[in-house]
């Protein structure tokens, strides 16, 4: 992480606020009423963000090249964490999108997490900036 921010982490302005339904439809699978989706995609984004990353392909030039970590450390992975809302958390959770790298934030200079929809959803351009229930 880069030395631009050196406070408390909970006071950023970059920090997205946590909780709350993704869906109001109790019975729907998406409801998410304990958040157990949401702590999956969590989980899978924090494993992903102190995972080495592939080498962009296989030749033996990319091959050769160690591949770091995005973070180093769990602070730092949570801090990136901390960027992203609950509907990304969620649609991680239920693999509808994919972690697709990181970029640096202005405001704090760590990383913050990036995603691809996972696989195309007929008549939606992107699930993620779809909003709302991907089921209904």
């Amino acid at each position: 992480m880069s030395d631009l921010y050196d406070g408390d982490a909970t006071d950023l302005p970059c920090l997205t606020v946590q909780g709350g339904e993704v869906c109001s439809v109790p019975e729907c699978p998406c409801a998410d009423l304990n958040g157990t989706l949401r702590s999956t995609g969590r989980a899978r984004l924090l494993a992903a963000l102190l995972t080495p990353q592939s080498a962009p392909c296989q030749c033996p030039r990319c091959a050769a090249k160690p591949m770091n970590a995005f973070c180093t450390s769990e602070a730092e992975a949570e801090l990136a964490v901390g960027h992203v809302s609950d509907w990304p958390m969620f649609l991680l959770g239920l693999d509808v999108v994919e972690f697709t790298g990181a970029a640096l934030c202005p405001a704090c200079g760590g990383w913050a997490p990036e995603f691809a929809d996972a696989e195309a959803v007929p008549d939606v351009p992107s699930v993620i900036l779809a909003g709302g229930c991907p089921v209904h």
